[in-house]
């Protein structure tokens, strides 16, 4: 005899997402959209001896399975090990804050006492007076077959911010906004007088280009994203390692701050359990790394052994 599948208890006030905004989705840019593919994997690619970690599960074992159960409800794909459980998570979660710098959820309880986890978009979302209250436009409303206006009680919502060391969400939005200012191609004026086979006057595209790329590394600067460039052409091989550092410590802080707010989570659900990583580099370990790179004491090739065994 099978199990009977959970059930929710009840249907979820909020929309996961408006179709009305799928035209103005700031992913298709391709600043924005290669800027989030690179930040949103803060868990080592790969495993292997030399970086392999070890997740404990500190509580009782029906409290451990508790716990798993979260970290596969969080995740786009179950693992099997409790390491492939908390990277997935983390990743998932990781890729959720990156798209609108918050990963929001709607906690529905099941009938069997676990939680499901419906994420929801933070867009037309304001919050008022205890209450997350929603807006629909015409578009939405009826792809949803719903009313104007949609509200739930913020008790019944979790959300995992950008942590505040790169930004906080409000700067991390700010972010955003201004990687859609430029594109690498070049001005609009510049591909319409293209399309036309005409030549601008006074226009540099070199300098452009050049211009771009120190726009973009400085508003990326606590990222420490390469813009996908690993040339030398605009900048030193110093310069690309010292970009790297700051990746591999901005990594490090994104996802402690996740792990971190997963255990807030485990707290909130009332499950008495803890998970504490064991393994993986600190963000200190990245601080040092970035302090003697500057100092000479790191060679270039220790560093890129250390950045790459991560």
């Amino acid at each position: 005899m099978t199990a009977e599948t959970p059930q929710p208890k009840r249907p979820p006030f909020l929309v996961r997402f408006l179709p009305s905004l799928s035209q103005s989705d700031e992913s298709t840019i391709p600043n924005i959209f290669m800027f989030m593919e690179d930040v949103s994997h803060p868990m080592p690619f790969r495993r292997s001896r030399k970086n392999s970690f070890l997740v404990q599960l500190n509580g009782t074992e029906a409290e451990q399975q508790k716990v798993m159960k979260v970290l596969d409800s969080l995740s786009e794909h179950e693992g099997y090990s409790t390491e492939e459980k908390l990277g997935n998570a983390v990743d998932t979660l990781a890729k959720r804050i990156t798209w609108e710098g918050r990963a929001q959820f709607e906690l529905i309880p099941m009938d069997d006492g676990t939680t499901f986890f419906h994420d929801v978009t933070t867009k037309r979302l304001f919050r008022f007076m205890g209450f997350a209250i929603q807006y629909l436009a015409p578009k939405d409303r009826k792809f949803w077959k719903g009313t104007a206006l949609r509200w739930a009680p913020l008790s019944s919502l979790w959300h995992i911010d950008v942590p505040h060391e790169l930004g906080g969400r409000r700067g991390y939005l700010r972010l955003l906004s201004s990687l859609r200012k430029f594109g690498e191609l070049g001005p609009s004026f510049l591909l319409t007088d293209g399309w036309f086979e005409k030549r601008p006057r006074n226009f540099d595209i070199k300098e452009y280009v050049r211009f771009n790329s120190i726009f973009r590394y400085k508003i990326t600067h606590a990222w420490g994203w390469n813009c996908r460039d690993f040339s030398t052409e605009q900048t030193t091989e110093f310069y690309n390692l010292y970009r790297s550092a700051t990746a591999e410590k901005a990594k490090r802080i994104f996802r402690s701050h996740i792990i971190s707010q997963i255990n807030a989570l485990l707290v909130r659900l009332k499950i008495n359990c803890t998970i504490s990583v064991e393994g993986l580099p600190s963000v200190e370990d990245a601080q040092q790394m970035k302090d003697k790179l500057v100092t000479g004491e790191l060679s270039f090739k220790d560093f890129l052994d250390a950045r790459y065994d991560s």
